[in-house]
């Protein structure tokens, strides 16, 4: 786990190296990906101040004992800075992320039905719906009359 000597903030993860080796690592890796949540924290509050402590020393034959060791303690301890929780399934994510996932998809269907444009029959028609308007009545009709009034070159 690492902590901050600061904010309540957590991270739980596995590692068959020293712990010192991967604290080096995840300091290491928070110049490369700043975006990531943990290493924007830590980043600001100074990595000094943070710690890596051993939660529980695994005997293992397979790396997948040693994740679902590490989900274990996920579930348990509820860590604030953990964005992929090992084994998760697809209905689990959805559980979790209720909020956001609506929040995203209001987001993106109000952005996509403001988008719209002229249609070849006349008609204004949101981005995402032109398949289903081309099958109307009135677009057909329409594009029937747009032809009729064109002269026919040879």
């Amino acid at each position: 786990m690492i902590y901050n000597d600061i904010m309540p903030e957590t991270y739980i993860g596995s590692t068959t190296a020293s712990l010192k080796r991967r604290f080096q690592k995840h300091k290491n890796a928070s110049a490369t990906f700043c975006d990531r949540k943990i290493y924007k924290l830590f980043n600001k509050s100074n990595w000094s101040m943070c710690h890596i402590v051993l939660l529980e020393n695994v005997k293992f034959y397979d790396r997948k004992e040693l994740i679902k060791r590490e989900r274990f303690f996920i579930d348990l301890l509820k860590p604030t800075l953990n964005c992929v929780v090992p084994f998760r399934t697809r209905k689990e994510y959805r559980t979790d992320n209720q909020n956001s996932i609506r929040i995203k998809k209001k987001e993106y269907y109000d952005n996509i039905s403001s988008i719209k444009y002229e249609c070849d029959c006349g008609r204004h028609i949101q981005k995402g719906k032109k398949k289903r308007h081309v099958l109307t009545k009135y677009h057909q009709n329409q594009i029937l009359k747009k032809l009729k009034n064109q002269p026919i070159t040879i």
